[in-house]
């Protein structure tokens, strides 16, 4: 079942889960997405995301303007605090650039899930419950979606606009409504998930002096279902280096350890046989 009746109670759910997917308005939105946001953003915060619609990431300042120009009046103190929430939730981040100015912008839908089970949750609390049900149902329905209509699938993603914090976040001219195109001309690599060595993890681990760790969100989830991990007992597997290991840490996702921490724990994970999975949305590992 998809949602997108306007009349439906949970419009502004919808409307921010478009936002944050960057689907266009009016886009059927699967009810475990609307119920995924629901628990992450909250009705107090809800509202504060429509700003977010206009571009994905703002200076305080630009966040200010924006608001008033859409009738919110807030202090900047009741935007950190509403930032703050957002943030310990996976939907937004807020760090400094090198220019020492921080920018606070919305995070991919993924985050919320990633981030919150980073944490070592509590399997019995009911939002937490009601979350690990919800991703379980929606990556499901997503499986089915692709093994159904897998060539539709196949012919669409030539066509999917690029996704990334450097392109514009409306394809259209402000001034006249035409579409923007975009002509880079030159083979881009596509980012791949990768398999490393062993020795290759400790060399990242060895380049970065701001290290976090935290739980394995995959293996944390399945024991949110009842489904725990036969291979290890080890909880704290998931590292984050650099921007993202301060961010992580700041609102409490992970902790920052030191490097040789985390080489002790790196020779414990490697010792009990898990495999080093390493994403970045730039296909470069050492990025993370």
């Amino acid at each position: 079942m998809s949602i997108s009746d306007e009349k439906n109670p949970n419009q502004k759910f919808i409307r921010a889960a478009e936002i944050l997917t960057k689907a266009k308005p009016g886009t059927k939105i699967p009810e475990e997405l609307v119920g995924i946001i629901k628990i992450a953003v909250g009705e107090d915060n809800v509202d504060f995301l429509e700003v977010f619609a206009e571009k994905t990431s703002f200076t305080m300042e630009e966040l200010k303007e924006s608001l008033k120009n859409k009738g919110i009046e807030l202090t900047e103190d009741e935007i950190l605090a509403k930032v703050d929430f957002l943030a310990k939730n996976g939907v937004m981040m807020d760090q400094p650039t090198s220019q020492g100015v921080t920018i606070y912008r919305t995070l991919g839908i993924a985050r919320i899930f990633d981030y919150i089970f980073m944490r070592d949750v509590d399997a019995d609390d009911d939002d937490i419950k009601q979350l690990a049900k919800l991703q379980h149902d929606w990556m499901e329905r997503r499986r089915e979606s692709v093994q159904n209509k897998y060539d539709t699938y196949e012919s669409a993603i030539d066509k999917v606009m690029p996704i990334d914090r450097t392109i514009v976040s409306s394809y259209e001219n402000q001034n006249t409504g035409d579409e923007i195109e975009i002509i880079v001309d030159k083979t881009i690599e596509t980012p791949q998930e990768m398999i490393l060595p062993s020795q290759t993890v400790q060399e990242i681990i060895e380049k970065y002096d701001d290290i976090a760790v935290g739980n394995c969100y995959c293996r944390n989830h399945a024991r949110v279902l009842e489904e725990p991990c036969e291979q290890t007992s080890l909880k704290e597997t998931c590292f984050t280096f650099g921007k993202s290991a301060r961010h992580t840490a700041k609102h409490g996702f992970s902790r920052l350890i030191s490097k040789d921490e985390a080489l002790e724990i790196f020779a414990k994970i490697r010792d009990d046989g898990l495999v080093h999975k390493v994403m970045h949305l730039r296909a470069n590992p050492e990025l993370r």
